[in-house]
């Protein structure tokens, strides 16, 4: 991946695709074409496996603007998961793309292809486990759920803000997953960014819970009027609660043990999964 200008200033992104005929960054920029938050002009060069994407140098990450507080977070993650929710109205495109497997099948982790990982991995399975915070039957449920198109890489880092407008970048792990799980994912963030903000300490929840059950009973009244049902509350709970250990697990890939940051993250995650987020 490398950044290269063109004679009439104009920067682009230049990223090497996965090599699949299915799935990955091109194969989403042409399937998904003229869906809000994508970036205009992206081309692939099939030739060479590439994906050229037009590069935004002045854009900041939604993380960026959490590292700054909440106050300007919640117009453009509701943005986003507006997105996202027409996105996963897209079942028609579910044959064409990878499925993506859901996280945390207990009772181990798979360690096998990333050095060094097994100890933080394990403790957080522990923690899961013992905690009671998320079951194999929460799990098997949301595995049951029919599929949908995903992003499959959904977080602060990949959310940019330039101006008015709300981009969700880097499509290459674009996949099948349960229906519900990007809408989940954005209700993730809300928790996630929440706990950042709040200096590691455990943050007040009105507010979230407020975004969180805002976001999925639009998404619900979109489904309706596709005439596709909506997840269970109770499934939609546990995805938001996998989305964020699974967020928490990818930090843990080459440390030692669970830091603050990830502890708190697990209480907020504890306390979505006593509440079901009081969406019933």
């Amino acid at each position: 991946m490398f950044v290269c200008e063109t004679a009439d200033g104009r920067s682009y992104l230049v990223k090497q695709s996965n090599g699949k005929s299915n799935g990955g960054e091109a194969f989403a920029y042409e399937a998904i074409a003229g869906m809000p938050g994508l970036i205009e002009g992206v081309r692939s060069i099939a030739a060479h496996d590439v994906s050229v994407i037009p590069f935004l140098p002045d854009a900041a990450t939604l993380r960026d603007t959490v590292l700054n507080g909440l106050q300007d977070f919640f117009a453009p993650i509701h943005s986003m998961a507006a997105s996202l929710a027409v996105l996963d109205v897209r079942r028609d495109l579910v044959d064409r793309v990878p499925k993506r497997a859901v996280p945390f099948c207990f009772p181990e982790p798979d360690c096998s292809q990333v050095l060094d990982c097994n100890a933080p991995l394990e403790e957080l399975f522990r923690t899961i486990q013992e905690g009671g915070i998320v079951s194999q039957e929460a799990v098997d449920l949301v595995d049951d759920l029919p599929l949908a198109p995903t992003h499959g890489d959904i977080k602060l880092d990949n959310v940019l803000l330039r101006g008015g407008d709300v981009f969700l970048i880097d499509w290459e792990l674009f996949s099948s997953g349960p229906a519900g799980w990007s809408i989940a994912s954005c209700v993730g963030m809300v928790f996630f960014a929440a706990t950042i903000a709040s200096k590691e300490e455990t943050p007040s929840f009105s507010q979230m819970f407020a975004a969180a059950q805002q976001l999925f009973h639009e998404y619900a009244k979109l489904l309706d009027r596709h005439g596709l049902p909506a997840p269970s509350t109770h499934s939609f709970a546990t995805m938001v609660q996998l989305y964020m250990l699974e967020q928490v697990a990818s930090g843990l890939m080459f440390k030692r043990q669970l830091d603050p940051l990830d502890r708190a993250v697990i209480e907020v995650v504890k306390h979505i999964g006593q509440s079901k987020l009081h969406m019933g």
